[in-house]
């Protein structure tokens, strides 16, 4: 690494000038997204105020850094369609002079390496900031330029893998639930999607669900009574923390289940009727909390028949407007019991199960592939941009 050099960022890049905005409330708003995950519109004007804060335009090609809470802070490069939009003065803009590459920089800027030096230089504790001038003093690792343009080119790889990836998880997941949304409420769509026209209108008829399932409501359970540990005989206690935690076990409490607790039993499934509304849960056996429905379906209906049909969107957000709208949203028993479902005949809700049980899976596959390249650009740009690994130019 003799041929690399410890700069200061304001030695290879500088804060263009600032032209204040005389109109900002015409100009539509633009910000960082977390994580490096670059410059995005929002959609938003700035509003009028007594003090006036300041706006700037950023051009095209500029570097942006979020310099508030910068430790969970974003940085981007401003993209050509969006030349001439504004940010506040909480957002700084740096144009790099010929000794560097710009993507070069944008790589080492939101590397976590970086990001732990400058998290040692943040201020404040409300809204913790780092100023401009420090930013510019901050030192990075600087190769040659040829070898940072290599690098860029190299992480600019691996993130296009990683963008066309995500745009195929969304169009899978749209086309996912249409198929959904076809195969509940259209009938005939079952032979079209299924490839099967053995049956072309299948009987089907709506009923609510208290003629298919059985409903039962968890127990609030006193802290006293919880553990952080599992002992012998103890279940996990599902809370709406927990969901909101993705079911991390290591965010579990723990109930001793030989009191008279409400487990959850093989065959049910739960449903949260407050907090997170609507979600579905059927990972473990587990105590749950009045927060949730136990869900168990009658000889009728197929549970997994049932499930996909509670998380589609249509009746996620059927179950968020029946939870009403105040600050707790709350889905009473009764309109739990009474929404409506289309119940096709018994071989029918198994090949509709079949069907979106092969979307998902395909879905979870795109998920994994994004994953394994984040973990890839993750690694490969700690050893390239540390200079643990070189490459050839």
């Amino acid at each position: 690494m003799s041929d690399w050099q410890r700069v200061r960022i304001g030695d290879i890049a500088q804060i263009p000038q600032k032209q204040p905005i005389a109109n900002p409330q015409a100009i539509e708003l633009l910000r960082v997204r977390l994580y490096a995950n670059g410059v995005e519109r929002t959609g938003k004007y700035p509003r009028t105020t007594e003090r006036g804060r300041p706006y700037f335009a950023r051009s095209a090609g500029e570097l942006l850094i979020g310099r508030q809470s910068f430790h969970n802070g974003g940085i981007g490069i401003v993209k050509e369609a969006d030349n001439g939009l504004i940010c506040s003065n909480a957002i700084t803009s740096l144009v790099p002079n010929s000794r560097a590459d710009r993507d070069y920089l944008f790589y080492i800027l939101a590397s976590p390496e970086f990001r732990k030096e400058i998290e040692k230089q943040i201020e404040g504790t409300a809204q913790a900031e780092i100023s401009e001038r420090k930013i510019l003093s901050l030192e990075l690792n600087l190769p040659p330029l040829s070898e940072q343009k290599k690098i860029a080119k190299i992480l600019s790889g691996i993130n296009l893998c990683i963008s066309s990836t995500k745009r195929k998880l969304a169009k899978r997941e749209i086309m996912l639930q249409s198929i959904i949304g076809r195969l509940f409420m259209m009938p005939q769509a079952l032979g079209d999607v299924t490839g099967s026209h053995e049956n072309d209108t299948p009987s089907v008829r709506r009923v609510p669900l208290r003629e298919v399932c059985t409903v039962r409501q968890g127990l609030q359970i006193p802290i006293s009574e919880r553990s952080k540990t599992r002992g012998k005989g103890m279940l996990p206690y599902l809370t709406v923390a927990w969901i909101n935690s993705n079911f991390s076990i290591e965010k579990a409490e723990y109930i001793d289940t030989p009191r008279s607790s409400v487990v959850l039993e093989e065959g049910e499934f739960v449903v949260a009727r407050t907090g997170a509304v609507g979600r579905v849960f059927d990972g473990i056996r587990c105590v749950f909390h009045n927060n949730f429905f136990a869900v168990k379906c009658l000889p009728c209906i197929n549970p997994n028949y049932l499930k996909h049909y509670l998380k589609s969107d249509a009746l996620q957000n059927e179950m968020l407007e029946r939870a009403g709208s105040t600050s707790i949203p709350d889905l009473n028993h009764g309109d739990f019991y009474s929404i409506e479902v289309p119940l096709h005949e018994p071989h029918n809700q198994k090949s509709i199960v079949a069907v979106i049980d092969s979307m998902e899976s395909e879905i979870c596959q795109i998920k994994k592939s994004i994953d394994t390249l984040q973990n890839l650009l993750i690694g490969v740009s700690s050893d390239l941009l540390s200079g643990r690994k070189r490459v050839s130019v």
